[in-house]
Formats: C-alpha cells, sequence, structure tokens
C-alpha cells in the first residue's frame, strides 16, 4: 500500500486547531459540540472494542478496522488518506487522552474536510436515512 503524502501546506486553509496540546484537543472538541468522539464510535463499530488488544495485534486490527463498511464512504472519498491515517492513529493510541497523540493527523483531515464540504453533507444525509 503507497502511504500518503504528507506536506505542511494545507492548501491555504487554515486549520481552527493548531497542533500541540492537549488544551487544543479539548478547544477542538468544544468547538465540535463536545459530546461523543466520532472516532470512539467508528472504532467501537469496526472493532467490537479495543480493550485488552496487545501492542503487536494494533496494527492488524487497524487495518481490518479499514475494511469496515461503515467507513466505506470516507475512506474512498477525496480525505481518505488523511482519514485512513487520523483513523489508524487513534486505534492505535495509548494515550490517556485517547488521540491526543494524532492531533496533526486530524487537522490534516479537518482542512480536507473543508476544503470538500461535500464530505461532510453526505455523512449528514446518510445519519438523516
Amino acid at each position: 500500500m503507497a502511504s500518503a503524502q504528507r506536506s505542511n501546506d494545507l492548501g491555504g486553509v487554515e486549520p481552527a486547531v493548531r497542533p500541540g496540546s492537549n488544551e487544543e484537543l479539548q478547544k477542538a472538541r468544544s468547538q465540535s459540540g463536545g459530546g461523543e468522539n466520532p472516532f470512539e464510535a467508528l472504532a467501537e463499530e469496526a472493532l467490537g472494542g479495543l480493550d485488552g488488544i496487545s501492542e503487536e495485534d494494533l496494527e492488524a486490527k487497524a487495518r481490518e478496522a479499514l475494511e469496515c463498511p461503515c467507513i466505506d464512504g470516507i475512506k474512498n472519498g477525496p480525505c481518505g488518506a488523511s482519514f485512513v491515517d487520523a483513523f489508524v492513529c487513534y486505534i492505535k493510541s495509548r494515550e490517556e487522552e485517547k488521540g491526543s497523540d494524532c492531533l496533526e493527523k486530524f487537522v490534516a483531515m479537518q482542512s480536507c474536510m473543508v476544503a470538500h464540504p461535500e464530505i461532510l453533507e453526505e455523512m449528514q444525509d446518510d445519519e438523516e436515512s
């Protein structure tokens, strides 16, 4: 599998959060309405939970989770590479604040979604159906 290209250039899109601390992560959560973490819900649906998974199995489980039809729409869209990076990082995260070590990947995904607002519209339409 080809690795996604990473760039510091956000194509002129200024992210709402700058990587660096849990403070920025908390700010991002509060701006998104707080509530349930969507990555936690996706990871739970795709894997049935992550408790008790050894470090060696996390990579395999993360790749297995990517096969779940529940994420096909976003995975195969224009922000698929940044979604996969953030999703796999989140699944593999062992931080107390799960995913806090993935902030840069989340910012890259957010920037892509801002550049492609149709993705969020499609996701909202799917939820309403």
